[in-house]
């Protein structure tokens, strides 16, 4: 299945607790689905799906997002916008809640983009490793106080932009995830320093930007955005959402 998807920019932030509010993320958030209903039906179930899935495994804790675990999920999306070429303009963390310890934050960079039939498979692959970058990071460099639903809508996106790439190409979508998932941690890995200083910049002050975040950056190892496709062109069944 093709799932059309637009963003106006990577403004990216991980999802608040509860079914309702990861719902209406989906809708409202930082990016918006469209095409026919049916479609959005699907994202939306598969959404509350992998939440459910979530859940059982970790328990309701599954939906928390601690504040070690935001900071390093924004500076992980910094870093790979910035591998891909991408501007970073800002990264900050802010308490969501005074009663309990949840945390979001907000990584501003990039330019306006979207995903149709009339994207490039390897723009969306792009984009797909931009998205699953935070929730990489705080499961690389956070293991502990890793949440699996914190950012469920940044997950379940990313699997929409898969089923895209491998109906345009076909081949499987499992094939796709995996080869997201690989590259999003080789970038984050290849640049761990890198990540970690932004980390501890974002721990001290909350927020980043201008020529400080610049500077962070620079060091930032480049990607071959055109390799993310090699391999993945073979026939397979119809592909599906995760």
């Amino acid at each position: 299945m093709a799932i059309n998807f637009v963003q106006d920019s990577f403004h990216t932030e991980p999802t608040g607790p509860g079914y309702a509010s990861l719902c209406q993320k989906m809708q409202i958030g930082s990016g918006a689905l469209t095409g026919p209903v049916g479609h959005l039906r699907h994202v939306r179930l598969s959404m509350l799906q992998y939440v459910r899935d979530a859940v059982a495994n970790q328990g309701l804790r599954a939906l928390e997002n601690p504040r070690s675990s935001a900071i390093v999920h924004e500076a992980g999306h910094a870093v790979v916008y910035t591998s891909f070429g991408f501007k970073v303009r800002s990264c900050k963390i802010e308490r969501e809640s005074d009663s309990y310890d949840q945390w979001g934050g907000f990584t501003d960079g990039g330019s306006a983009w979207r995903s149709d039939h009339q994207s490039a498979p390897v723009a969306d692959l792009k984009q797909a490793c931009c998205l699953m970058a935070g929730v990489a990071a705080e499961r690389l460099f956070d293991p502990l106080n890793y949440r699996q639903a914190s950012s469920a809508d940044e997950v379940v996106r990313a699997h929409c932009l898969a089923s895209t790439v491998a109906h345009k190409l076909g081949c499987d979508h499992d094939a796709v995830v995996a080869r997201v998932d690989q590259r999003t941690d080789e970038m984050l890995l290849r640049n761990k320093d890198i990540v970690l200083k932004i980390a501890q910049q974002l721990d001290q002050k909350m927020i980043v930007r201008g020529n400080r975040l610049a500077k962070l950056l620079v060091g930032v190892a480049r990607t071959d955005a055109d390799s993310l496709c090699a391999g993945l062109e073979f026939p397979a069944e119809t592909p599906t959402l995760a």
